[in-house]
């Protein structure tokens, strides 16, 4: 007996160990091959994975709750053909009603056990490490349709007037550029009226309210360095690590963290005054939110912040290369205050530093002639 339960042990902390640990060593070896990323980014985003690897723990003991109803399943749909086949062999073969019973019987004994081993592997493996395999291939490059996170967002595809403003802005880029430069096709309009604009992937997402602006064109030119650069993919690989029902159940509700929808509703009933029933949910709450994916960004969100504000800065000096320096200076003096955006789950946004991008942007664009700077006359607020 005690032979048994070592074996029995060994077993699971091998699989435990392939579960855990070999995937992201995997994951570690072909990250650091890429040049398209500096080292600071690889280490951030694998220290990312890691603690989304906890989360991938989670699910893996969660699926184990739903490991019955997928065999069932997967069993019903090979033992049907299996016993079709047997029942057409049973008339061809003269069989009688107990002997294509005994082979029926027979056959789903044969591949019971070793179905079982097979499904229980591969929904394990799948249920608990897709989201992060997934987030991996779409930071190398891997191709997405995301179709759930585009409804999500509330986007639509562009319009065929749309779609000839946005080849008018490109045809006009390359006109001035000193540079060659890809662009998205895939563009996919946002029922706002502010300057937005961001890549997820390979598509580009603008407001309706910027595509009919006059600055159009120049913060398209910036946005065109987030597309060349691999930015795009990297916030297509962050929101990867969120399972997207697990995350905006809490967010309709305004709570930040998934688990925490258990936490409102306990506390909501007054049942939290109770303290075993408040840790209770508190560890439920823990334990849906690593399930739920995107913990590691909420962790790390003040570091992603530096990144974002650092591409920021090489967006304009992007659009200074592709010959709108003047034009974007003169964007940060008409704006004041232009908010950093990364579209990705649990995103701290940070101080823009328009001033600071508006230095270096000069640095850059000296021989060329800048707007003249607006000087705020309004008293500053101190209260």
């Amino acid at each position: 007996m005690d032979a048994i339960r070592a074996i029995t042990a060994g077993v699971l902390s091998s699989l435990f160990f392939c579960f855990s640990v070999v995937p992201l060593v995997i994951i570690a070896v072909y990250l650091f091959q890429t040049r398209t990323y500096s080292l600071g980014m690889k280490f951030l985003y694998l220290a990312t994975l890691c603690i989304e690897a906890v989360g991938a723990v989670v699910r893996f003991f969660l699926s184990f709750l739903f490991l019955p109803i997928v065999f069932s399943l997967v069993f019903t749909l090979i033992a049907m053909p299996t016993g079709i086949i047997i029942y057409i062999a049973s008339f061809v073969r003269h069989w009688t009603n107990e002997q294509a019973s005994a082979y029926f019987s027979a056959t789903i004994l044969l591949i019971e056990i070793p179905l079982f081993i097979v499904v229980a592997i591969v929904w394990t493996f799948i249920w608990s490490w897709w989201p992060i395999i997934m987030s991996f291939l779409n930071l190398m490059g891997w191709p997405s349709g995301m179709g759930l996170q585009i409804i999500f967002l509330g986007a639509y595809y562009r319009s065929k007037r749309q779609r000839d403003w946005y080849n008018d802005a490109i045809a006009y880029i390359k006109t001035r550029a000193t540079v060659p430069f890809s662009y998205p096709a895939d563009v996919y309009m946002l029922q706002r009226t502010d300057d937005l604009l961001f890549t997820i992937g390979r598509k580009l997402f603008i407001s309706e309210g910027l595509m009919r602006a006059p600055q159009f064109t120049t913060l398209l030119a910036a946005e065109l360095y987030h597309y060349n650069s691999g930015e795009g993919r990297l916030n297509l690989a962050l929101r990867r690590l969120c399972i997207d029902p697990l995350y905006l159940m809490p967010r309709s509700v305004g709570l930040i963290s998934p688990g925490n929808v258990i936490g409102g509703l306990v506390g909501a009933t007054g049942a939290a005054d109770s303290y075993l029933i408040a840790a209770a949910s508190w560890i439920v709450s823990a334990l849906l939110a690593f399930a739920g994916g995107g913990i590691g960004l909420l962790i790390l969100s003040p570091f992603y912040a530096t990144h974002a504000r650092d591409a920021t800065y090489k967006a304009d000096a992007y659009a200074a290369s592709l010959g709108y320096c003047t034009e974007l200076l003169a964007y940060l003096d008409m704006k004041g205050r232009v908010p950093i955006v990364m579209p990705i789950p649990y995103f701290m946004s940070p101080d823009p530093y328009t001033e600071t991008r508006h230095d270096r942007l000069s640095e850059i664009c000296q021989g060329q002639t800048p707007p003249p700077r607006k000087r705020t006359t309004q008293p500053l607020n101190i209260s």
